[in-house]
């Protein structure tokens, strides 16, 4: 069988590479032999490494998600009018 998501708002904020990030994250700066410029956080999926250009999703529980940029524009679109 196949299901659709259940259409759910959330906030979500593209990474400019900046520190500190928005509060509530709670992130840590890494030297990740990927790249220098990584900050990692945990999520319900795991430990997850944010890229310069990644988007960072708040959903309606308080989990927030890693998305990579070329995913976030099939998954999401902009709400009419910020909450």
């Amino acid at each position: 069988m196949k299901f659709f998501a259940r259409p759910i708002l959330v906030d979500a904020f593209q990474w400019n590479g900046e520190y500190p990030l928005p509060p509530p994250l709670e992130c840590n700066w890494n030297n990740d032999p990927r790249t220098s410029s990584s900050v990692s956080f945990n999520t319900p999926s795991g430990h997850v490494y944010v890229d310069k250009g990644d988007w960072i999703i708040t959903d309606i529980m308080g989990n927030v998600e890693l998305c990579k940029p070329e995913v976030f524009p099939m998954a999401y679109v902009r709400a009419e009018q910020d909450s």
